[in-house]
């Protein structure tokens, strides 16, 4: 291609192979005239210049060629191809402001309204396509008329291009399409860190970049992209123009803002406070103050401010890479961010170098590549931080119920034994009445302080089955004895009626699914005035290993309405939860009961009408016992009588505990020793031979579980050790398991209870002996 005057001789170009060409030195520029091409071909001692078509006029005006950066003027150039040519087309960027297109004498298109008055003007932005057709003519005489009074910079922004009409359109599609997977990109991260934030309650650093990535997608739209005018096609001129000022500087503030945010400690919090408020101002500035002076102000803000910001933020990156070990490769990654953005801007003002679809798609998903990075390394951070908050929340849930567990239990322990020491001795009915009801209300706040533990460990997932062999016969008719106080007064029937074809033993966790009866029993007892209760067992599936049971409880009670049902398993919810109810409970009873049904990988339901009755219906599944085992009666658990001349030891803190326990041991026949910490039962321990310690966990200077350690580590022939305790979770009774103990008995204590650990040890520890085994 050569140029001559105002030719562009473009005859040897073939564009059925050729890139296309770019047009751009050579034409003759009019200030203040606006010229047809017969006008300029005709007419001598016409004042033109030649200039390159995309020099602005504030550059023209510097040079001496017109008198302001604003008016109107005509560019005239004339276009010669090879008749062997595909359709062409002529691509001009946006032009400041307005614009008519004319080829060979007749207007091809306008944008905007072209005028030699700025009251009759109206400025437009929009990329033209000029088409031409080789097969019409061979000659293409070209004339612009160019009206800017709005614009500081004015005139042709980025060189004419000539090329093939596929090509140069399929190219155009294609910047089209990078465009819209930039903006694309950067709308969805702001969309995604915009609920990150708000969902996660997380740092301000995923806001402000949300905010930035917004606010740089609106002004890449507007500044770089020909998507918002494409797409806006009827939007105001000067509303672009502000919009984008605004977007500009919000872009800036947001991004300092954010960078304060990742690297806090190395950012000046006023030093970032201050520029942004800068930046905020100056974007609210050129939303006030007419366009013209907008246009002149930026190019002044991205040669001056920019630099500024720049070389501040690399000297903060360059801090936290010197002095943070830890964050050497993210502030790196920052810093090399930071100037593919300050080159894309700076670009973008000044047009150091042609941008194309490679490089600005390079610039931009590299910079929001490492960023994404950037901000989800703080993420998994972060979220680490609230898993570690979680954990010690819960664990100190967790503690804090085991502490009120055990100073709750300590006290019932001295009123339920003095209770039962009082009924053992009673005679009178009417005192015997009320040491019952002392009993029974104690046995009630006992039953409530071990669901809020056994909930709490269930959360936790400290809950583990002990499987054992098990009747599931005897299981149904304890937990009806321990609930039968509940129709005491009452005229209720029950009937139990067991599948035969339920085996006689079989294998699972005989404590839980104790608990899981004892709920559903005693809310059918007590929710019933009259009438009848029936617990039902049906064999559902038998198989080699496995038995699925379905058990019911039905009752003839008061019912449920339907829209209480569907609270009926939550946590402290209750069937009648108002001042007036009847009945007591917090509302745990039947949420335990689910979540150990379904530890059993079982379910439950309910049916319930009400004034008709309920029936609850839950399936467990349950091992079979190995039948080369069977249970036979073993002489280790022979019938025995309690042996007095045993000698035990109580190593317990508390006074009325230790009263208790002598008086409890004192009607059995025993006299005991006492040691009021672990570090006295040790010593005891060592100078006198204890067949049984009965052994409290918490105690001042050593605690059982060290007592435990000690007297096993010192003592050959070692006594049996009972852990009686206020701490009752599943995990404490493992906890004095693993040290050694032998048993485990949990407060309130009860007489039975201890007679039944003297028995067992005591015929355990002859067992033992006569075999010449050890304990």
């Amino acid at each position: 291609m050569k140029s001559t005057g105002q030719v562009f001789d473009l005859t040897n170009n073939n564009y059925y192979n050729d890139f296309p060409s770019v047009i751009n030195d050579g034409w003759l520029f009019f200030p203040n005239e606006f010229y047809t091409s017969k006008q300029i071909n005709s007419l001598k001692n016409l004042r033109g210049y030649k200039i390159n078509a995309n020099e602005t006029w504030h550059n023209l005006n510097k040079a001496g060629i017109i008198e302001s950066n604003t008016g109107y003027a005509t560019y005239y150039t004339r276009i010669k191809v090879g008749e062997e040519n595909p359709r062409l087309v002529i691509k001009f960027p946006k032009i400041y402001c307005a614009a008519k297109f004319y080829v060979n004498g007749d207007l091809y298109t306008s944008v905007g309204v072209v005028s030699n008055k700025k009251s009759s003007y109206k400025p437009a932005l929009k990329t033209v396509f000029i088409e031409l057709d080789p097969q019409k003519s061979k000659t293409f005489d070209i004339v612009i008329h160019v009206a800017n009074f709005d614009h500081f910079e004015g005139g042709i922004i980025s060189p004419p291009i000539i090329g093939a009409y596929n090509y140069l359109l399929n190219i155009n599609n294609k910047i089209l399409i990078t465009d819209a997977v930039i903006l694309g990109s950067f709308l969805v991260s702001a969309i995604i860190f915009f609920f990150i934030y708000f969902m996660g309650n997380l740092g301000y650093e995923f806001i402000s970049f949300s905010i930035f990535s917004l606010f740089f997608a609106i002004q890449y739209s507007i500044y770089k992209s020909d998507i918002f005018s494409s797409f806006f096609q009827g939007i105001n001129y000067y509303l672009n123009i502000k919009i984008g000022v605004l977007s500009v500087m919000l872009t800036f503030s947001s991004f300092f803002v954010y960078t304060y945010y990742i690297f806090p400690k190395y950012l000046n919090r006023n030093i970032a406070l201050v520029i942004s408020l800068v930046l905020l101002l100056f974007g609210i500035t050129g939303v006030i103050i007419p366009a013209y002076h907008v246009t002149m102000i930026l190019p002044a803000f991205f040669l001056g401010f920019v630099p500024v910001i720049t070389l501040y933020l690399f000297y903060v990156f360059s801090k936290t890479v010197i002095f943070n070990e830890r964050k050497k490769l993210l502030s790196s990654l920052a810093a090399f961010s930071l100037l593919l953005l300050s080159i894309y801007f700076l670009n973008n003002e000044f047009h150091f170098f042609t941008s194309n679809i490679f490089i600005d798609g390079l610039i931009f998903f590299l910079f929001l590549g490492i960023h994404i990075f950037l901000l989800m390394y703080k993420y998994s951070v972060r979220i680490k931080q609230l898993y570690i908050a979680v954990e010690e929340s819960a664990r100190a849930k967790n503690e804090f119920i085991s502490t009120m567990s055990h100073e709750l239990r300590t006290p019932l322990n001295g009123i339920m034994g003095m209770a039962s020491m009082l009924k053992t001795n009673e005679t009178d009915p009417n005192k015997l009445n009320k040491v019952e009801s002392i009993i029974q209300n104690t046995e009630r706040l006992t039953s409530i302080i071990d669901d809020i533990l056994n909930l709490s460990d269930l959360e936790s997932g400290k809950i583990q089955l002990k499987y054992n062999k098990l009747n599931i016969r005897e299981i149904i008719n304890k937990s009806v004895e321990l609930t039968n106080h509940f129709r005491k007064d009452k005229s209720i029937d029950l009937d139990i009626l067991i599948d035969p074809n339920i085996d006689e033993i079989l294998v699972g966790d005989e404590l839980r699914i104790k608990q899981i009866f004892v709920h559903f029993i005693s809310n059918a007892f007590k929710f019933t005035q009259k009438g009848k209760v029936v617990i039902s067992g049906k064999l559902m599936k038998n198989n080699d290993n496995i038995q699925e049971i379905e058990f019911s409880i039905s009752d003839t009670g008061q019912g449920i309405s339907k829209e209480k049902l569907n609270d009926l398993f939550n946590r402290f919810k209750q069937a009648d939860g108002s001042h007036a109810r009847k009945h007591g409970g917090i509302g745990l009873g039947l949420a335990l009961a689910q979540q150990l049904i379904s530890l059993m990988g079982g379910s439950v339901s309910v049916k319930s009408e009400v004034n008709k009755g309920s029936t609850f219906t839950f399936s467990i599944l349950l091992r079979k016992a190995d039948k080369t085992s069977s249970v036979k009666e073993n002489t280790v658990f022979r019938k025995i009588e309690l042996d007095p001349s045993l000698k035990l030891l109580v190593a317990e803190d508390n006074p009325v505990n230790q009263k208790l326990m002598l008086m409890m041991l004192k009607n059995l026949g025993y006299t005991a020793d006492i040691a009021e910490n672990g570090k006295v039962a040790v010593e005891k321990a060592l100078t006198r031979s204890y067949d049984i310690i009965f052994m409290d966990i918490q105690m001042p200077e050593m605690d059982g579980l060290e007592a435990t350690r000690q007297i096993l580590k010192n003592i050959s022939d070692r006594p049996v050790i009972i852990a009686v305790t206020a701490n009752a979770t599943d995990r404490d009774r493992d906890e004095c398991l693993e040290v050694g103990m032998n048993d485990f008995v949990s407060k309130p204590v009860k007489p039975l209870e201890i007679k039944e650990c003297i028995l067992k040890w005591q015929g355990l520890r002859s067992f033992l002996n006569e075999n010449k085994i050890a304990i």
